[in-house]
């Protein structure tokens, strides 16, 4: 059963693909990690195609984590570049800083900041900067489940537009985890963003990534993403949606 489950996984890692989509990050698949100091990881994918279709696709990320006694801080960044035809046809990079201090109980303080660059959803730029809680309501050696929200303030620049504009949003979330085998990790990621002075212009992001450890610190990771927008800019979508299949390394 085990030899078939991880055959499995593995033909569906190598069947995945990238849609054209902007960069997401999962900024809470820290929760419930045990220890302090220093730890960090690497993730990196790269496909290429010839022939009929002559496309180039690389992905990579890195993050850096200190856990004290009742702080966390993190830092993270994302990149995705794509190739068609030799010419550009996608392009993101994301950057979060992230701080959790240990309130009381299962009670944390949350805040954050990220910049953005997406230039083929016309954002020149997207500051984020945030500040909140979150309740660990379930963390354990089989899984962990956690909710919060944040107050955030938003900070666009949009290409071809004067100015810039500010918006006040609300960030709520909820992350579970679940240990399906000493070697296998499936998690799930889910924000909702509406602006607190009109709810029905909103931003939503799902994230769903499983996790197969090949040795202690080398593991495949494959995964799927959405995002929403009710109200993107001219001529954007209002959804994005990508696969990704690649390799991470722990330290």
């Amino acid at each position: 059963m085990g030899r078939t489950l991880s055959t499995m996984i593995l033909v569906v890692a190598l069947s995945a693909t990238t849609a054209g989509a902007g960069v997401i990050l999962n900024t809470l698949d820290a929760i419930g990690a045990d220890g302090t100091g220093w730890s960090g990881g690497l993730d990196g994918s790269f496909s290429a195609t010839g022939g009929n279709t002559d496309q180039v696709t690389l992905s990579a990320g890195g993050r850096t984590v200190w856990r004290g006694e009742r702080d966390m801080w993190q830092l993270r960044g994302n990149m995705e570049y794509q190739e068609t035809s030799s010419r550009e046809s996608a392009r993101s990079v994301v950057g979060h800083l992230r701080q959790n201090h240990s309130l009381v109980g299962t009670l944390h303080s949350v805040a954050f900041a990220q910049i953005q660059h997406n230039p083929f959803q016309r954002l020149q730029s997207r500051w984020l900067f945030g500040a909140g809680g979150r309740w660990d309501v379930l963390d354990d050696q089989q899984g962990s489940l956690s909710l919060g929200a944040t107050h955030m303030v938003e900070i666009e620049r949009i290409e071809d537009e004067q100015g810039r504009d500010t918006d006040q949003r609300l960030s709520a979330f909820l992350f579970a985890s679940r240990r399906l085998s000493p070697s296998l990790k499936l998690s799930a990621v889910g924000f909702i963003q509406p602006l607190w002075s009109d709810l029905d212009d909103r931003r939503a992001m799902g994230n769903l990534a499983l996790e197969v450890s090949l040795t202690e610190t080398v593991s495949l990771k494959v995964g799927g993403a959405l995002e929403y927008d009710s109200h993107p800019p001219a001529g954007v979508d209002t959804k994005d949606w990508q696969t990704t299949t690649g390799l991470g390394v722990r330290f």
